[in-house]
């Protein structure tokens, strides 16, 4: 309810303004546990990742740990940054959104009743539209840092050097 009014009052404002109000910046954190995935149940039977928009003075990090904190009773660490997005309002309650997406992994906390873990299969079928697209950006970003991982591994046990 908090979110739909301040997106009409942002677009009304902006309005008046003459379309010159910058957009609002937001994040979503993604977590990934043993093949689930830590979600949200949103108020409209549906699943989100964690996250919200940025407070004054706020850098995007900060935001997508503190929300995802908030949310799920999880302490959350970033890992990695996956995607940064510009989403334009397309209805008078969405504002235009300029949108961080982090990796992260969870270090302490209890989960909370509205968060839960979900497998993966299961993510892609719920998912639609940007939250399917910031999930796949997720995996694009999980198979090249394993790549990666398994193109730096030593092919032979490293020996010390003598002196």
């Amino acid at each position: 309810m908090f979110y739909t009014l301040s997106s009409i009052f942002c677009n009304v404002l902006n309005l008046f303004l003459g379309n010159k109000l910058p957009p609002l910046s937001s994040t979503s954190l993604v977590v990934e546990e043993h093949g689930r995935f830590l979600m949200l149940r949103h108020s409209r039977k549906r699943v989100i990742f964690p996250g919200g928009l940025l407070k004054w003075n706020e850098a995007p990090e900060e935001t997508a740990e503190r929300k995802g904190e908030e949310q799920t009773g999880l302490v959350l660490r970033i890992t990695g940054f996956i995607n940064f997005y510009s989403l334009p309002g397309s209805r008078w309650n969405r504002p235009s959104l300029c949108h961080f997406v982090f990796a992260g992994e969870v270090v302490g906390g209890s989960l909370r009743h509205k968060a839960c873990w979900l497998p993966e299969a299961e993510v892609r079928r719920i998912l639609k539209g940007q939250e399917l697209r910031m999930f796949n950006d997720y995996l694009d970003y999980r198979n090249r840092n394993r790549s990666f991982l398994q193109a730096t591994q030593p092919t032979a046990p490293l020996v010390p050097l003598s002196k």
